[in-house]
């Protein structure tokens, strides 16, 4: 049995998923290698109250906004570990965050850059071109075209991520 589930003891370990026939997946995975976690089908945003309060939770999708209900459900002193960045960027960056003594508030530092899917409920949708440029303006637009690639424009120092 994996040493962190060793730790957190039988029946101490939750995780989440919001696709039902990832969560049947993962059960019987689970199942299958002998570890003992419970797989909830549901929605990650709003944790697991019936379970809480718990001493660390780690967000496995991107976020663009911690959700408080994460936080009421923690220990003072507990850790949230998760993935946070804004609509723009393609990475976040993971945030240890440790709860107050009062259970109102946490802070901690942006530990490293990572890269995850985002929350369903928290991802940027952008309008069809067809939203918001009307047929008028298509019919008097000039149109042009280029051979040039990304790099060309840019350059590849634009695409670094170090």
């Amino acid at each position: 049995m994996p040493r962190c589930l060793v730790r957190a003891g039988r029946g101490r370990v939750f995780t989440i998923e919001v696709d039902p026939t990832v969560a049947d997946t993962a059960r019987r995975a689970l199942f299958r290698a002998g570890v003992d976690v419970t797989v909830i089908h549901g929605g990650g945003l709003a944790g697991h109250p019936a379970a809480a309060p718990y001493d660390r939770i780690t967000a496995t999708c991107g976020l663009r906004t911690i959700p408080y209900a994460l936080m009421e459900q923690m220990r003072p002193g507990g850790v949230l570990l998760i993935p946070g960045g804004i609509h723009f960027t393609p990475t976040e960056a993971t945030a240890r965050l440790v709860v107050a003594e009062d259970g109102t508030s946490a802070q901690g530092p942006f530990t490293q850059r990572v890269t995850f899917m985002r929350a369903r409920a928290q991802r940027l949708t952008v309008d069809a071109y067809d939203a918001y440029v009307t047929a008028e303006a298509k019919a008097g637009a000039d149109e042009s075209h280029t051979t040039l690639a990304h790099d060309d424009v840019l350059g590849a120092a634009a695409w670094d991520d170090n």
